[in-house]
């Protein structure tokens, strides 16, 4: 490259972005996974991205539950919840009232952190999938999201695409899709489902008892802002769930090369097998999530430098602190290089 791509031992250079979404995430799933700040990424904020951050080419797909102006029961009595609770003009009522409020709207994560079951929701991609390859951009690289009730009608209209992206907590993976990638060498990007063991109603008590303590409203906003943080924050617990099985199908599937989303969560069973099959990869993405503290980056990072490739995972995270974290592990600048450039190349 004629371009300088190193400052001393930080690398520079062009970047490669194999984990974006596009578009808006529904409100009920903008809801129950981080704010409804973060839920949409429109074509200009992409662009903006890629020129910025001198993006050669960026692996773009639909959020995990695309709006599709719907609204179901569970959505109406929690808006209404919260509307309410806002509206109140008391403020110890309004924090009183907030538990029952915030178990309506975060009652999928709630109960899934507390029962250990997992709740699906099966998810029409095709409009949000259109959006995405539509746009008359040569950066981006389309991956269609698909789901649980997968057909392969759902993904043969698009030419040219070298996978998908799958999303296992609203669905287990199904056969039928695993053979089709194989068959067609296709690969996928595999959102896996977690264990998160948390305590989400006491620790939204404890922030409340906190704001109790001289209430104001903007206490009772910043409670309602940061709820997905306060709930989920000090897991005991987090990690994948069945590695084993998720393996048994990688063992099984060696024509799909799989790309595992957020650092696979750091299983160790999932990272020591990346020694063991060649198509098997780990993206980066959602390093700066509120609980992605005891990821073991580094440690994968200096193991794997040719099986990570870079994702900022936007718009829930964003691409400059998810750069730093790279940049910050303390990598050698070629090995850098290989996760933030080249490593793209063996995928996409």
């Amino acid at each position: 490259m004629a371009q300088e791509i190193y400052e001393g031992e930080i690398y520079t250079g062009p970047i490669n972005s194999a984990h974006s979404h596009f578009d808006r995430e529904g409100l009920y799933g903008s809801l129950n996974r981080l704010t409804i700040e973060n839920s949409i990424y429109t074509e200009d904020q992409l662009c903006k991205d890629l020129d910025k951050y001198r993006v050669e080419k960026a692996v773009i797909f639909p959020q995990p539950h695309p709006t599709t102006g719907e609204e179901d029961i569970a959505r109406v009595f929690a808006l209404l919840g919260l509307t309410g609770a806002i509206t109140l003009p008391d403020i110890e009522t309004k924090l009183a009232v907030m538990p029952v409020v915030m178990g309506a709207i975060f009652f999928k994560m709630s109960y899934e952190s507390i029962t250990g079951k997992l709740i699906h929701f099966p998810i029409n991609y095709s409009k949000a999938n259109d959006r995405i390859y539509e746009l008359k951009d040569d950066r981006v690289e389309f991956v269609p999201f698909v789901g649980s009730n997968f057909k392969p009608a759902d993904i043969e209209r698009f030419e040219g695409i070298k996978g998908v992206k799958f999303y296992e907590p609203y669905g287990a993976i199904p056969e039928n899709l695993l053979r089709y990638l194989d068959e067609h060498e296709l690969n996928m990007i595999i959102h896996l489902s977690i264990d998160m063991r948390t305590k989400p109603i006491q620790n939204l008590r404890a922030a409340i008892q906190e704001a109790k303590k001289s209430p104001s409203k903007k206490k009772v906003l910043s409670v309602l802002k940061n709820t997905p943080s306060v709930i989920f924050s000090n897991p005991s617990y987090i990690d994948v769930r069945k590695p084993e099985e998720f393996l048994k199908k990688v063992a099984r599937y060696d024509g799909i090369n799989f790309q595992v989303a957020h650092w696979a969560y750091g299983n160790k069973e999932i990272t020591d097998a990346l020694d063991e099959h060649s198509y098997l990869f780990l993206d980066s993405s959602g390093s700066t999530w509120p609980f992605a503290w005891n990821f073991p980056y580094k440690e994968i990072a200096r193991k794997y430098p040719e099986k990570i490739v870079f994702g900022p995972d936007e718009p829930w995270c964003k691409y400059e602190p998810e750069l730093n974290v790279i940049k910050g592990l303390g990598l050698d600048k070629n090995d850098q290089r290989k996760i933030l450039y080249e490593n793209y190349s063996k995928l996409w």
